[in-house]
């Protein structure tokens, strides 16, 4: 699942084809979450906390011990992790890309360069690919690729 690109086109073709006094009566699309599976959650919180700077707002069940589903948040991004242990779940897919559009993504690349060290975690450098997006990817210990993205490149310039 991609979202951010392909989601804002898709909306900016929508907007095109309907006249102002019709979109009063139609719903608008305010948020999209990516839910991730995750086959060992306390694995993944450390990771989603301790290198990419989430916080968890809430868990289900609330017993804090069968932590099946986590919201996380860092900003305005929300994902939701979801315990899954089977790598063949009919519910979700094996493998997740999630983008997340961010500014200043040197500044950003630092940081996680930073505590992705202390788990022996590399991260790659940020780069600029043909779509004019500069992207660093991140991959989770499920093999979730993040997709950290800056139209603005973020990136800088190079003598």
């Amino acid at each position: 699942m991609v979202i951010g690109v392909c989601l804002s086109t898709l909306i900016a073709l929508y907007d095109r084809g309907v006249d102002s006094s019709s979109k009063a009566n139609l719903p608008d699309f305010l948020d999209a979450v990516p839910s991730i599976r995750v086959s060992d959650m306390a694995r993944s919180l450390q990771f989603y906390q301790d290198v990419l700077g989430f916080r968890s707002e809430w868990l289900w069940p609330f017993d804090r011990l069968t932590k099946t589903h986590v919201s996380m948040r860092r900003g305005a991004v929300k994902l939701f992790l979801t315990y899954d242990p089977s790598p063949n779940s009919a519910t979700m897919p094996p493998t997740t890309s999630a983008a997340i559009f961010v500014s200043h993504l040197s500044t950003l690349h630092a940081e996680l360069k930073k505590s992705a060290a202390k788990f022996g975690i590399v991260i790659d450098e940020p780069k600029i690919f043909p779509w004019g997006l500069a992207e660093m990817h991140v991959r989770d210990p499920d093999g979730h690729v993040i997709r950290f993205c800056d139209e603005t490149s973020g990136l800088p310039a190079k003598s």
